[in-house]
Order: structure tokens, then C-alpha cells, then sequence
């Protein structure tokens, strides 16, 4: 469903600090995503959003007090529009990552990829559970279709990386991140 002109903007804006990575940016990005939420209750993109910047704060805050919360907006989201790719994308992050049910997480990113194909975040997601299950080369090729999908994403582009470490390739893990690097030298993932 398309919101309001406003509340898109809120969206996009929130969206761009999330994408930053940091967690001054997560800050932000979750001020914005309760801003939209504020003004379009029933704006479920909001939820999902607000879910992911819950979820990977939990680097700087004890997961305990993130990830509940953040699988309650991935929840709300699913409940608002369940054929919204993000929210289902979310919920598998938080299934993965906190709850550890590994099937219903994979269940859930299918899910995400079959509401939208194109939705980068649910494939670059999917690579890195698939990199949990060992499935590399998998991984590597929803990677590829996530960069294809937003090749500007330097989370998406560290995630390549992240692959390839983890697939023990060392040396092209390296020039991955440096590649990474040279679009913005600070990125603190690729860093």
C-alpha cells in the first residue's frame, strides 16, 4: 500500500541512516521510522523497518533488549500486509539470530524473496543465513543478485565479502572489503 508523500520521505530518510550501519544511524533511522509510524499507523514498510534497526543494534545493546521488540514491529508488520517482503525478511533475521529456529528463518526469507524478488535485503539477508548453513556457494549467488539489485549498498557489498571469508577465500575476501572501502573508507562493516 502507498503511503502519504510525508510519510514516504520519513521512510526513505529513516531507510538511508539504517543503511549507514552505525549506531548513530540506527538512532536516527529509528526516530524517522516512528515518525511514519506516527502519522500512518497502518503503514506496515514502518513496522519492518523499525524491526531491523531493533535487530542490529543488538552489536551495541544485550540482543535481550532488542530483539523483542524488534520481532513485535516484524510481527505487526506480517499482521499489517503479509505480502510485504520486509517484514518477512525481518522476521527471519530475528529468527536466525535470536531465536535460533533456523527452519522457520529460512521459511521466512523464502518468503520475503517470493512477495518480492527484487528486494535486495531479503537476498543478501538469505546469503548470510546460507553462510550459516555452510551453503556457500548459495550464499554467493543470492549475494550477486542482491548487488545486481542496489549495487550503491556497501552493506550488501561487505556481505559479498563476508561470504568469501567465511568460504575461507581470504585473499578475495580482502579485496572485496577494500574494494568496499574505496566507495567510503569509513564504512564500519567493511572496516
Amino acid at each position: 500500500r502507498s503511503a502519504s508523500p510525508e510519510v514516504n520521505e520519513l521512510y526513505w530518510r529513516a531507510r538511508y541512516f539504517w543503511n549507514k550501519r552505525t549506531q548513530d544511524g540506527f538512532q536516527k533511522a529509528m526516530r524517522y521510522f516512528g515518525e511514519a509510524i506516527e502519522k500512518d499507523p497502518s503503514f506496515a514498510r514502518a513496522y519492518a523497518g523499525l524491526a531491523d534497526c531493533y535487530a542490529m543494534r543488538s552489536g551495541a545493546v544485550p540482543p535481550r533488549q532488542t530483539f523483542p521488540s524488534a520481532k513485535l514491529a516484524a510481527s505487526r508488520a506480517i499482521q499489517l500486509d503479509d505480502s510485504l517482503a520486509e517484514g518477512h525478511a525481518s522476521l527471519a533475521f530475528i529468527l536466525l539470530f535470536y531465536d535460533w529456529d533456523w527452519p522457520r528463518a529460512e521459511a521466512e526469507y523464502l518468503r520475503a524473496i517470493e512477495c518480492n524478488p527484487n528486494y535486495p535485503t531479503a537476498h543478501s539477508m538469505y546469503g548470510m543465513y546460507l553462510v550459516a548453513m555452510k551453503r556457500f556457494p548459495e550464499a554467493m549467488q543470492h549475494m550477486k543478485r542482491a548487488l545486481e539489485l542496489d549495487p550503491s549498498s556497501l552493506a550488501i557489498h561487505t556481505g559479498v565479502g563476508r561470504v568469501l571469508l567465511y568460504a575461507r577465500r581470504y585473499q578475495d575476501a580482502a579485496a572485496q572489503y577494500s574494494s568496499t572501502l574505496e566507495m567510503d573508507p569509513t564504512f564500519p562493516q567493511a572496516l
